[in-house]
């Protein structure tokens, strides 16, 4: 894993002129042949990605994004769940997040999404 080349690319994440779009194009380019699975990595890698997407500079670094988000995707789904443990509460596909949910909120969640969700009743 390239943690030098995702540094670069986050440093580089808010800078919007003329040379930013092909450096991030650049970055992306290389750390596309990455397979990151190292979890805090993953965690700020998809950060990045869901910034690209919502600030684009072009529509290549917006497909580029998608496609990143595509194969962050399938990563996640291979941590073994001691690494997803540390990346819990971090909203990434496939980790676990844990909160006291109102009512309404819970009955939707599992009325639209009920093989994604589950509950723990009573937890300590």
């Amino acid at each position: 894993m390239n943690e030098k080349k995702l540094t670069e690319l986050l440093a580089s994440a808010q800078n919007f002129n003329g040379a930013s779009a092909s450096k991030k194009r650049q970055v992306l380019d290389d750390l596309s042949q990455t397979n990151f699975m190292h979890p805090k990595l993953l965690e700020k890698y998809h950060h990045f990605l869901l910034f690209c997407m919502a600030y684009p500079e072009s529509q290549e670094l917006v497909e580029r994004a998608k496609t990143e988000l595509d194969k962050l995707t399938k990563n996640l789904k291979r941590l073994k769940i001691s690494q997803k443990r540390k990346i819990e509460q971090s909203g990434l596909a496939y980790t676990s997040t844990y909160g006291a949910y109102s009512y309404s909120l819970v009955y939707w969640l599992i009325e639209a999404y009920p093989k994604q969700v589950s509950l723990l009743w009573n937890c300590k």
